[in-house]
């Protein structure tokens, strides 16, 4: 949902976001019905086509910011590739949070709505920085 809606909120101009895991589980490989339902809701496109990627090296190295939904996400990121240190950045930081992530994961259609909530208020800001420093999205 948070790549959805940052490339919603960005033109595209050159620069890539890309959704990655480090925990794919290969049977959880397309995005959950309500997570669609949800960001449809709002009126954010959604690639159906979509499927869980887990994070490469290469993707480590291309990337210029890696964002995590919790803290277990970055020090698994960390277990997995310690150069990603300086890159990885929690996605509630960005609306001034310590927090993690709510995972909605088996929750009804308004745990993803209210999940979508606290993205949107985190990727409206991180926008904003990267609009300031000459960074947009494809």
């Amino acid at each position: 949902m948070a790549m959805c809606s940052l490339r919603h909120l960005m033109p595209p101009c050159g620069t890539q976001v890309w959704s990655r895991g480090v925990a794919v589980d290969p049977k959880e490989l397309a995005m959950n019905p309500s997570a669609v339902e949800a960001l449809r809701s709002r009126g954010i496109e959604v690639d159906l086509e979509h499927r869980a990627t887990p994070l490469a090296q290469s993707d480590v190295e291309n990337a210029d910011v890696i964002v995590v939904m919790t803290q277990l996400h970055r020090q698994k990121l960390l277990d997995l590739h310690p150069t990603a240190a300086k890159k990885a950045r929690l996605l509630l930081s960005y609306a001034d949070s310590k927090e993690d992530l709510s995972d909605p994961l088996g929750h009804p259609l308004d745990v993803y709505q209210a999940c979508l909530d606290s993205i949107q208020s985190a990727v409206q800001q991180l926008a904003r920085t990267a609009a300031e420093n000459g960074a947009c999205f494809l």
